[in-house]
């Protein structure tokens, strides 16, 4: 499966650690190939997604950070 996102708010950022192989994270105009164990640490206010390429059933966790105008992360 994909799951394809519009940009979220100014400052947002998000982690994504693969819990199996195969998976394709995109934001804006970067690709990484992920690999069970590896995280990738992207901008999410632009264009961004997250796709399993293996043809297996795969697992991973996603982080969302935004952070205040005034810097602060919630």
């Amino acid at each position: 499966g994909i799951l394809e996102s519009a940009p979220h708010m100014p400052g947002a950022f998000e982690h994504f650690t693969a819990f199996t192989d195969g998976f394709e994270v995109t934001s804006g105009h970067s690709t990484r190939i992920l690999e069970a164990g590896d995280t990738a640490r992207y901008p999410a206010d632009v264009p961004h997604r997250i796709a399993n390429r293996s043809g297996q059933v795969a697992k991973g966790l996603m982080i969302l950070l935004y952070r205040s105008s005034r810097g602060e992360t919630a």
